[in-house]
Protein backbone atom coordinates (compact mmCIF):
# COMPACT_ATOMS: atom_id res chain seq x y z
CA UNK A 1 0.00 0.00 0.00
CA UNK A 2 1.17 4.10 -0.90
CA UNK A 3 1.75 5.62 1.85
CA UNK A 4 -0.63 8.37 2.08
CA UNK A 5 1.90 11.31 2.03
CA UNK A 6 2.74 9.97 -1.55
CA UNK A 7 -0.53 9.29 -2.30
CA UNK A 8 -1.46 12.97 -2.02
CA UNK A 9 1.99 13.99 -4.28
CA UNK A 10 0.62 12.20 -6.54
CA UNK A 11 -2.70 14.04 -6.99
CA UNK A 12 -1.28 17.35 -6.25
CA UNK A 13 1.33 16.46 -9.38
CA UNK A 14 -1.69 15.21 -12.00
CA UNK A 15 -3.81 18.00 -11.46
CA UNK A 16 -0.72 20.49 -11.99
CA UNK A 17 0.09 18.24 -15.22
CA UNK A 18 -3.67 18.63 -16.17
CA UNK A 19 -3.75 22.37 -15.25
CA UNK A 20 -0.84 22.78 -17.19
CA UNK A 21 -2.32 21.11 -20.25
CA UNK A 22 -5.49 23.01 -19.87
CA UNK A 23 -3.86 26.26 -19.98
CA UNK A 24 -1.40 25.12 -23.19
CA UNK A 25 -5.17 24.08 -24.99
CA UNK A 26 -6.40 27.78 -24.22
CA UNK A 27 -2.92 29.63 -25.48
CA UNK A 28 -2.94 27.58 -28.94
CA UNK A 29 -6.66 28.47 -28.86
CA UNK A 30 -6.68 31.39 -28.31
CA UNK A 31 -3.43 32.06 -30.95
CA UNK A 32 -4.19 29.62 -33.75
CA UNK A 33 -7.84 29.40 -34.18
CA UNK A 34 -8.86 31.46 -37.17
CA UNK A 35 -11.03 34.37 -35.82
CA UNK A 36 -12.60 35.79 -39.07
CA UNK A 37 -14.97 38.41 -40.05
CA UNK A 38 -15.20 38.85 -43.82
CA UNK A 39 -16.97 41.01 -46.53
CA UNK A 40 -19.85 39.08 -47.56
CA UNK A 41 -21.52 39.67 -51.47
CA UNK A 42 -24.82 38.55 -52.07
CA UNK A 43 -25.85 39.46 -55.48
CA UNK A 44 -28.19 42.20 -55.75
CA UNK A 45 -27.64 42.73 -51.70
CA UNK A 46 -25.39 45.50 -50.14
CA UNK A 47 -22.43 43.96 -48.78
CA UNK A 48 -22.60 43.32 -45.34
CA UNK A 49 -19.50 42.67 -42.69
CA UNK A 50 -20.66 39.49 -41.29
CA UNK A 51 -19.04 36.79 -39.34
CA UNK A 52 -18.56 33.41 -41.54
CA UNK A 53 -16.78 30.04 -40.30
CA UNK A 54 -13.36 30.04 -41.08
CA UNK A 55 -12.50 26.14 -43.14
CA UNK A 56 -9.47 24.11 -43.53
CA UNK A 57 -9.93 23.52 -47.19
CA UNK A 58 -7.23 25.03 -49.45
CA UNK A 59 -7.76 27.99 -51.61
CA UNK A 60 -6.76 28.03 -55.05
CA UNK A 61 -6.77 30.65 -57.85
CA UNK A 62 -9.08 29.36 -61.05
CA UNK A 63 -9.59 31.32 -63.87
CA UNK A 64 -12.31 31.41 -66.54
CA UNK A 65 -11.21 33.19 -69.79
CA UNK A 66 -9.59 36.87 -68.62
CA UNK A 67 -11.48 36.45 -64.85
CA UNK A 68 -9.92 35.34 -61.95
CA UNK A 69 -11.62 33.49 -58.57
CA UNK A 70 -9.97 32.46 -55.06
CA UNK A 71 -11.55 29.03 -54.81
CA UNK A 72 -11.96 26.57 -51.91
CA UNK A 73 -11.01 23.05 -53.65
CA UNK A 74 -13.70 20.32 -51.43
CA UNK A 75 -11.84 16.80 -52.79
CA UNK A 76 -13.11 14.47 -49.93
CA UNK A 77 -16.83 12.97 -49.77
CA UNK A 78 -17.23 15.15 -46.18
CA UNK A 79 -16.05 18.20 -48.02
CA UNK A 80 -18.34 17.41 -51.31
CA UNK A 81 -21.28 16.79 -49.35
CA UNK A 82 -20.94 19.56 -47.08
CA UNK A 83 -20.11 22.17 -49.91
CA UNK A 84 -21.20 26.05 -49.60
CA UNK A 85 -24.30 25.16 -47.00
CA UNK A 86 -25.31 27.08 -43.96
CA UNK A 87 -22.92 29.89 -45.03
CA UNK A 88 -24.41 33.37 -45.39
CA UNK A 89 -22.63 34.03 -49.08
CA UNK A 90 -19.57 34.38 -50.69
CA UNK A 91 -16.71 37.28 -51.28
CA UNK A 92 -17.62 38.56 -54.73
CA UNK A 93 -14.82 36.48 -56.66
CA UNK A 94 -14.87 33.64 -54.60
CA UNK A 95 -16.33 29.92 -54.93
CA UNK A 96 -15.66 26.57 -54.89
CA UNK A 97 -14.25 23.70 -56.68
CA UNK A 98 -15.56 19.96 -56.73
CA UNK A 99 -13.09 17.52 -57.71
CA UNK A 100 -14.10 14.08 -58.76
CA UNK A 101 -11.32 11.51 -58.94
CA UNK A 102 -12.59 9.91 -62.46
CA UNK A 103 -15.15 11.68 -64.50
CA UNK A 104 -18.83 11.07 -63.97
CA UNK A 105 -22.67 12.16 -63.91
CA UNK A 106 -22.90 14.78 -61.07
CA UNK A 107 -26.11 15.70 -59.52
CA UNK A 108 -26.19 19.24 -57.20
CA UNK A 109 -28.95 20.81 -55.03
CA UNK A 110 -29.28 23.53 -52.76
CA UNK A 111 -29.94 21.49 -49.42
CA UNK A 112 -29.21 23.87 -46.62
CA UNK A 113 -28.07 26.86 -48.59
CA UNK A 114 -28.51 30.22 -47.58
CA UNK A 115 -27.83 32.37 -51.16
CA UNK A 116 -28.50 31.43 -54.78
CA UNK A 117 -25.58 30.58 -56.62
CA UNK A 118 -24.24 29.32 -60.21
CA UNK A 119 -23.20 26.19 -60.83
CA UNK A 120 -20.45 25.15 -63.65
CA UNK A 121 -19.98 22.10 -64.82
CA UNK A 122 -16.21 21.52 -66.55
CA UNK A 123 -14.86 18.08 -68.33
CA UNK A 124 -11.64 16.29 -67.64
CA UNK A 125 -10.19 18.37 -70.56
CA UNK A 126 -10.60 21.71 -68.68
CA UNK A 127 -13.88 22.85 -70.57
CA UNK A 128 -17.13 24.25 -69.54
CA UNK A 129 -19.41 21.65 -70.94
CA UNK A 130 -22.74 23.49 -68.97
CA UNK A 131 -23.87 25.62 -66.03
CA UNK A 132 -26.82 25.94 -63.98
CA UNK A 133 -27.75 29.97 -63.52
CA UNK A 134 -29.20 31.11 -60.05
CA UNK A 135 -30.14 27.88 -58.45
CA UNK A 136 -31.85 29.04 -55.30
CA UNK A 137 -32.23 27.25 -51.71
CA UNK A 138 -36.06 27.14 -51.88
CA UNK A 139 -35.12 24.86 -55.10
CA UNK A 140 -34.43 22.02 -52.79
CA UNK A 141 -35.33 18.93 -53.02
CA UNK A 142 -35.16 19.57 -57.42
CA UNK A 143 -31.38 18.67 -58.16
CA UNK A 144 -29.24 19.98 -61.05
CA UNK A 145 -27.33 17.34 -63.23
CA UNK A 146 -24.51 18.31 -65.23
CA UNK A 147 -25.53 17.54 -68.52
CA UNK A 148 -22.66 14.87 -69.19
CA UNK A 149 -19.76 13.54 -67.71
CA UNK A 150 -18.04 15.83 -65.53
CA UNK A 151 -14.30 15.96 -63.49
CA UNK A 152 -15.34 19.20 -61.87
CA UNK A 153 -17.85 21.64 -60.86
CA UNK A 154 -17.31 25.14 -59.92
CA UNK A 155 -19.97 27.01 -57.63
CA UNK A 156 -19.92 30.94 -57.63
CA UNK A 157 -22.22 33.58 -56.73
CA UNK A 158 -25.26 33.96 -58.86
CA UNK A 159 -24.95 36.01 -61.92
CA UNK A 160 -21.57 36.04 -62.26
CA UNK A 161 -22.01 33.54 -65.40
CA UNK A 162 -23.94 36.16 -66.71
CA UNK A 163 -21.50 39.32 -65.66
CA UNK A 164 -18.29 37.48 -66.17
CA UNK A 165 -19.43 36.07 -69.70
CA UNK A 166 -19.14 32.39 -69.08
CA UNK A 167 -20.13 30.11 -71.62
CA UNK A 168 -19.63 26.52 -73.27
CA UNK A 169 -16.68 25.85 -74.46
CA UNK A 170 -14.46 28.07 -72.50
CA UNK A 171 -11.26 27.15 -70.62
CA UNK A 172 -10.59 27.30 -67.56
CA UNK A 173 -7.11 27.31 -65.83
CA UNK A 174 -5.91 26.49 -62.26
CA UNK A 175 -3.48 23.92 -60.42
CA UNK A 176 -4.32 22.02 -57.55
CA UNK A 177 -0.61 21.25 -56.80
CA UNK A 178 0.76 24.82 -56.89
CA UNK A 179 3.44 24.04 -59.37
CA UNK A 180 3.80 26.30 -62.68
CA UNK A 181 3.96 23.48 -64.61
CA UNK A 182 1.70 23.47 -68.16
CA UNK A 183 -0.50 20.79 -67.31
CA UNK A 184 -3.22 22.85 -65.80
CA UNK A 185 -4.04 24.41 -68.97
CA UNK A 186 -7.41 23.81 -71.04
CA UNK A 187 -7.06 20.79 -73.29
CA UNK A 188 -8.34 20.97 -76.49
Amino acid sequence: MIPQNQMKKKIKIIIIILVALLLIGDVCYYFFYPKTASIIYKEGDIKKVSTTYATSLPKINFFINDKQFLVEVAQSDAQKSLGLSDREGLNQNAGMLFVFNKPSKQYFWMKDMKFPIDIVWIDENKKIVGFVENAKPEDYPETYPSPQNVAYVLEIGSGKVKKQGIKIGDCVIFDLLGTQNKNYFCHP
